[in-house]
């Protein structure tokens, strides 16, 4: 059976890192080109600000880029939300997604505070 070949990139490389989310803000749309790979790994690590809500949350939602116009959807493909509790404190979660082009939001749901993101990818490159 071949062997998958994995390109892994250290935290906060290649898509976005140090990136600042207002309170209650939607970051600038990120866009992951995996055209020519089998799959990419997308870790989002957030770092709540000073006091951040019990309550409050980061939503990721991912969007398909789409033929050679492109058009983006105005739906998610997928889209998670992230439950963030402790004032100055790492939040990380990750997902796969298919070959392809996205273009994806991060929206604090902090009301009071900002918000810091990086997002790392990893990618299958090819089975050989």
């Amino acid at each position: 059976m071949a062997s998958p070949s994995m390109t892994q990139n250290v935290a906060g490389n290649v898509v976005a890192t140090g990136t600042s989310i207002a309170a209650s803000g939607t970051s600038t749309a990120v866009t992951v080109d995996a055209t020519s790979k089998f799959e990419v790994q997308l870790q989002f690590d957030v770092l709540t600000g000073g006091t951040a809500q019990a309550a409050g949350t980061y939503t990721v939602k991912v969007y398909r880029v789409f033929g050679a116009g492109p058009t983006i959807d105005n739906v998610p493909v997928t889209q998670m939300q992230i439950s963030m509790g402790t004032a100055a404190t790492h939040y990380i979660a990750s997902l796969a997604l298919p070959t392809g082009k996205y273009s994806v939001t991060l929206s604090n749901g902090d009301s009071v505070n900002a918000v810091t993101f990086g997002i790392t990818s990893s990618t299958l490159d090819a089975i050989a």
